[in-house]
């Protein structure tokens, strides 16, 4: 089940071991990038501007909120954080592959599992007929969490 393959190999590379940080990557390159930005002279400008508003109502009201469970919210792990259309799956050896790490880095574990759910929002609504159900996304998740070796108690959050 390339499913299944999936979150076990997305939980193998989150288990990499990293060296211990307090703070994700994401934050500080997207103001960075927001800072380069501002330079240019632009019509753009001002939505440049409102893009770091809600960078920092996401650093200072979502994230907290999202993070609160200490057991994986906050979970810091070596991320792809580029996992859409990044994915290789060989059916004759039922391998699976990730490429293209250039914007791998130390991030929250959500960050990549949300990337893979975003996968199927696509530009023409299709992605209502095959975005994973509930129950699926629990199967998908119940696996990535043994694999990780986190409880699973915390997926009904």
């Amino acid at each position: 089940n390339i499913v299944k393959l999936m979150a076990t190999k997305l939980a193998l590379f989150h288990s990499v071991s990293i060296e211990q940080t307090e703070k994700s990557f994401l934050i500080p390159a997207l103001r960075k990038y927001v800072e380069i930005l501002k330079n240019y002279e632009q019509p753009t400008t001002k939505e440049i501007l409102d893009i770091s508003v809600d960078i920092d109502l996401i650093e200072k009201s979502v994230l907290p909120r999202l993070l609160s469970n200490t057991q994986i919210g906050n979970n810091l792990v070596l991320c792809h954080n580029d996992l859409v259309r990044n994915v290789i799956y060989d059916e004759k050896t039922e391998n699976l592959s990730f490429i293209d790490f250039e914007y791998t880095h130390i991030n929250y574990a959500f960050f990549d599992i949300a990337n893979l759910f975003v996968q199927y929002a696509d530009t023409d609504n299709e992605y209502i007929r095959i975005y994973p159900t509930r129950g699926q996304q629990k199967k998908w998740l119940t696996t990535y969490f043994e694999v990780r070796g986190l409880n699973e108690v915390i997926i009904n959050e």
